[in-house]
């Protein structure tokens, strides 16, 4: 297999980092907002034609048609808020001018005013779902399920009753240069209660995440029980700002009782890349998920490989014939490390004597396993070599055991398997993979008067010569050490084990009942990241 050729760009995605958190759910600003333009021509009637009273039953004081709704994600010294904009391109507006005579009514055309006001993104912990707006269950879709085990990062439109208006924001505004500045200094009390009135017409807008109780039925491989949010500037190196649409959301998920890392850092690279939704794009990607690579690789992955790819013998002496020796085979364990993951074993030798008729013959088997477990940034593939090592040195005593005139023979054998797990993707959030297996090339021909497995072979020390019949024994017990050694090192079936074993346990993902995941790649620091799209 050819290497991928990695970005080495701080500004690929390669190069995102995680912080610590367990899980990350990245929306970029342009798919929120064509889910707010969606939201408008769902409820034409009751977001697009604005009339809001004074108070209910009262006049009204303002009238219009709402073209946009919208966010800007990013805030100047803020990662904790958004902007939240309303535009209008008919309308007017009923109102008193307080710094003057407020007994007169006034009416001012406000055609073109583009309004926005900061916002804290809410998030709900909500153990009843009834409790929440009815425009909210009807998108949940699958979360009525929720006590059911099925968990969801919904992109919901927020009520903004649970949304913290922190501010009027004059950068985001832009007023009609006909209304009147006494319009203008009223303007942000009138559209609270725009807002207010948005609120009771089911419109949901920015995000609305969710927090269920308790698992009980099929769950994530690491359900989160916590979630936080920041925002996140899309960096290109060039300082520009054309990027704006591909600021995105971050939601910040942990497992179980783990907290949020301290001292964040405001910027963790481009999740977010400009090729994400573009027209013609082999697959229809809007967002990225991320999970750690502690929890996908280190506390998932590596334990389930380790027994079938770790497994090594305890060899034991023989008093009885050449043989070699064995114990059944047992399993080790892949440790951690920067890249991927390590084991080894060995080397550990035994004996195996046999006592002829005038001479005694000896074989001292050495052997060694490797594994390293080798993640490929910027690939979905993970990389396993295996090498189990053999060395055998055999004694041919003319007389008795160590008083007598020797001949030997030493050989030396590596028995290589590369394994190759490739992630396809996630089906509803569960993972799948495939594996393939690189074996050692075809034996070269006829080597060192044709011992057997030739292409493992890597080295050989002559101590003496050794006559015909001694030879056919020493390439009997060659053949006999490397056929069990190459069985052991290449058991059977293994791909199809390897990918059925992590197939019938699979990792899943949360989200997978609301988001559909594509493009599987690990960054470069182990942590996998997929495409996420909305189902509906």
């Amino acid at each position: 297999m050819t290497p991928a050729i990695r970005d080495s760009s701080p500004y690929s995605r390669e190069a995102t980092s995680m912080q610590g958190v367990h899980t990350i759910l990245a929306t970029p600003q342009w798919y929120v907002n064509s889910q707010l333009s969606g939201l408008l021509d769902d409820d034409a009637n009751a977001l697009r034609k604005v009339r809001v009273p004074l108070k209910p039953d009262g006049p009204l004081f303002l009238t219009g048609t709402v073209s946009e709704l919208s966010v800007r994600v990013c805030v100047p010294g803020s990662v904790g808020k958004v902007a939240f904009v309303v535009g209008f391109d008919s309308g007017t507006m009923d109102y008193r001018d307080l710094t003057g005579d407020p007994s007169t009514a006034l009416r001012c055309d406000i055609a073109g005013l583009r309004t926005s006001f900061l916002v804290d993104l809410a998030k709900a912990g909500v153990s009843d779902l009834t409790t929440l707006p009815p425009a909210v269950r009807r998108r949940a879709g699958a979360l009525a399920k929720s006590f059911q085990g099925a968990f969801t990062i919904q992109r919901l439109f927020l009520d903004l009753a649970n949304a913290d208006l922190t501010a009027f924001d004059p950068d985001g505004t832009k007023f009609p240069s006909t209304m009147p500045s006494s319009a203008v200094a009223m303007f942000p009390a009138y559209l609270t209660l725009y807002l207010d009135e948005i609120r009771k017409a089911d419109g949901h807008v920015l995000g609305y995440t969710v927090t269920v109780p308790e698992w009980k039925d099929p769950t994530p491989s690491f359900p989160p029980r916590s979630i936080d949010f920041v925002t996140n500037e899309y960096r290109d190196g060039t300082g520009k700002i054309e990027g704006r649409d591909m600021d995105s959301i971050l939601y910040l998920m942990m497992t179980g009782t783990a907290k949020l890392p301290d001292n964040l850092t405001p910027w963790w690279g481009d999740f977010i890349q400009p090729s994400d939704g573009a027209i013609g794009a082999p697959v229809a990607r809007y967002g990225t998920i991320a999970m750690a690579r502690k929890l996908f690789l280190d506390d998932y992955l590596l334990p389930r490989l380790a027994p079938l790819v770790c497994g090594y013998w305890k060899l034991e002496d023989n008093d009885g014939s050449l043989d070699l020796a064995l114990s059944a085979v047992t399993s080790g364990e892949l440790t951690s490390k920067a890249d991927g993951g390590v084991f080894s074993y060995g080397p550990v030798s035994a004996k195996s004597h046999q006592t002829n008729t005038f001479s005694n013959d000896d074989i001292v088997f050495t052997m060694a396993w490797q594994v390293s477990l080798r993640f490929i940034p910027g690939t979905a593939t993970i990389r396993i070599e295996r090498t189990v090592d053999c060395t055998l040195d055999y004694t041919h005593w003319f007389g008795v055991e160590n008083h007598a005139i020797s001949s030997s023979f030493t050989v030396r054998y590596r028995v290589p398997v590369t394994i190759l797990v490739n992630i396809i993707g996630a089906v509803d959030g569960v993972l799948k993979v495939s594996a393939e297996v690189e074996l050692p090339p075809p034996d070269p021909g006829d080597v060192l008067g044709k011992l057997p497995y030739a292409s493992c072979l890597i080295g050989s020390i002559d101590g003496g010569a050794l006559l015909e019949p001694l030879i056919e024994q020493c390439d009997r017990a060659v053949s006999d050490a490397i056929d069990k050694a190459y069985a052991e090192a290449l058991p059977a079936q293994i791909t199809t084990t390897l990918a059925q074993q992590i197939n019938v346990a699979p990792f899943v993902f949360p989200g997978g009942g609301q988001l559909s995941m594509v493009e599987p790649a690990f960054n470069n620091q182990g942590d996998l990241l997929m495409g996420t799209s909305a189902k509906s």
